[in-house]
């Protein structure tokens, strides 16, 4: 038996013939196979390894399902349920339930690998379900943070000013969400994709147009200040609630007192105006982040064999 594996070994790592592996018996075929897996790579490179594919005709599979309140997860349910699979080892039947189908006279192949590497499903409806998904969560999140934060903060009740807040930062949790799946797909590991965020968090931090304004960032980094999302809802956010505001503020340094508004225009370069512009580039990250995600699950692949 050792010599025949053994030959069958030296034909495909010599000549590459093929070898009727039916003719072995169960034995000695599981050996012959793991033995060919653990041939070096160079061997192995150009040879289609073993593989196995499960195929179905007329699969059909039932589950029988709580009716009603029943079916929440809440704790007494768990513990009636525990208690009604005790009792019916006895034969008794307490709780209702339906009968689900969830196949039906299915037939079909489950090749092997993992599900993208054996083209059960493409990757766009992958990645579009994982970018809607998102969308309802981000929602209520941003719902409970605007309620909260701008009454703390005690902005003006307004409801152009309340919705101009919500739209901004709606935008913001959305590529922020959509530019960390798309750092994840990008890269191999998640300890890399720590590594990579974390070091445009700070770029994205220092020019946001915040601690340093856009007028005084030099002329060869203000490209960056025009990329950087995080400048953009900067510039959304306190253009939305202090572009129109007249009052007069005393700023150190200044002999005159200038108005809300002229300082948000002098000090920051910012423009009520140009709020317009500031929506559709929030939503225009969105979407570019979205499509590198997409795009990066689709052509990158990191597992190995």
């Amino acid at each position: 038996m050792n010599d025949k594996i053994r030959n069958l070994r030296m034909q495909v790592s010599t000549s590459h013939e093929e070898n009727d592996v039916k003719k072995l018996d169960m034995h000695d075929r599981q050996k012959f196979v793991h033995g060919f897996l653990k041939f070096p790579r160079k061997i192995t490179r150009g040879i289609k390894l073993p593989t196995v594919e499960v195929r179905f005709k007329n699969l059909t599979v039932e589950a029988d399902c709580f009716i009603g309140d029943r079916a929440l997860p809440t704790l007494p349910n768990a513990a009636r349920n525990i208690a009604e699979t005790a009792l019916s080892c006895f034969g008794l039947k307490l709780a209702e339930r339906a009968k689900f189908t969830i196949l039906k006279d299915v037939s079909g192949i489950i090749k092997p690998s993992r599900e993208i590497a054996a083209g059960m499903y493409s990757v766009l409806p992958y990645a579009m379900a994982q970018v809607i998904a998102e969308v309802p969560y981000i929602f209520v999140q941003t719902t409970y943070y605007t309620l909260i934060v701008y009454t703390m903060v005690s902005f003006e009740w307004k409801a152009a000013k309340f919705f101009w807040f919500f739209f901004v930062t709606f935008f913001s949790f959305l590529y922020f969400t959509y530019y960390g799946m798309m750092t994840v797909s990008m890269t191999p590991n998640l300890q890399v994709a720590a590594i990579c965020s974390n070091a445009f968090y700070y770029l994205f931090n220092l020019f946001s147009g915040f601690f340093i304004p856009g007028p005084k960032i030099p002329k060869w980094w203000i490209w960056y200040y025009w990329i950087c999302p995080m400048a953009w809802t900067v510039y959304g956010l306190i253009v939305s609630q202090y572009g129109d505001i007249e009052d007069e503020i005393k700023v150190p340094g200044l002999s005159i007192k200038p108005t809300v508004k002229t300082y948000i225009e002098q000090h920051f370069g910012y423009n009520l105006d140009f709020m317009g512009a500031v929506a559709a580039v929030l939503v225009g990250f969105r979407l570019f982040f979205a499509f590198m995600y997409a795009y990066c699950i689709k052509t990158l692949n990191f597992q190995k064999r």
